[in-house]
């Protein structure tokens, strides 16, 4: 949204795995997207990239691989942050600023608005995150008067504990939402959710309410 911003004539193409193009596809800064499989190599990768004639490739991920897979699509220019094996696949490095003294961690969204301050994007000292999807025949059905207000949460991570959230701090900030809005809360989740669920479901107790 913020390069979109700084460079509203920009066509942006997101390369992803194909589980989440739909989910790309619903954002309305993205022009087009491009999936592609765990069957997909390197080289594969590179093709289809190729294929486009990109200008440029704004590599988020710290992976070797996504640089790799911009280089060997020829893209002239390929941005994003050094690391290991991959400083010389990148002719445009976004430098990390030198630490003058011990900082609290920031979410990954704050590191990815910095390449995107430093490619020429406005980002406002009060900018959040701000992305709700949903369908057009849903925005335009709004909830019937005294409805209860109906929140999903995704408890679960594909790569377990390290990219998880805490099951009790969920359960916390569900309470204090239900203490000022009368709500309905609908956990989803894969079959390997299901512990994380029911960690949420023993913190809330009183189940009357939820």
């Amino acid at each position: 949204k913020a390069i979109k911003q700084g460079r509203p004539d920009a066509h942006i193409t997101i390369l992803v795995r194909e589980k989440l193009a739909e989910f790309w596809k619903r954002v309305p800064e993205v022009d087009a997207v491009i999936p592609i499989t765990k069957e997909d190599s390197v080289f594969s990768v590179a093709k289809k990239l190729r294929r486009e004639r990109f200008e440029a490739a704004i590599i988020l991920p710290n992976s070797p691989r996504t640089a790799l897979e911009a280089w060997l699509a020829g893209i002239p220019r390929r941005v994003g942050v050094p690391g290991k094996w991959r400083r010389h696949l990148l002719n445009q490095l976004i430098l990390p600023p030198k630490k003058k003294k011990a900082k609290p961690a920031s979410h990954q969204v704050y590191h990815y608005l910095a390449i995107a301050e430093r490619l020429g994007a406005e980002i406002g000292p009060c900018q959040q995150p701000e992305h709700f999807f949903t369908t057009p025949a849903l925005r335009a059905t709004p909830p019937p008067p005294g409805a209860k207000l109906r929140i999903g949460v995704c408890p679960g991570a594909e790569y377990g504990p390290a990219k998880r959230w805490m099951p009790e701090r969920f359960a916390e900030t569900m309470k204090a939402v239900s203490a000022h809005h009368d709500c309905e809360w609908i956990l989803f989740g894969v079959p390997g959710d299901a512990p994380a669920g029911e960690a949420i479901l023993a913190e809330l107790g009183d189940l009357s309410a939820f």
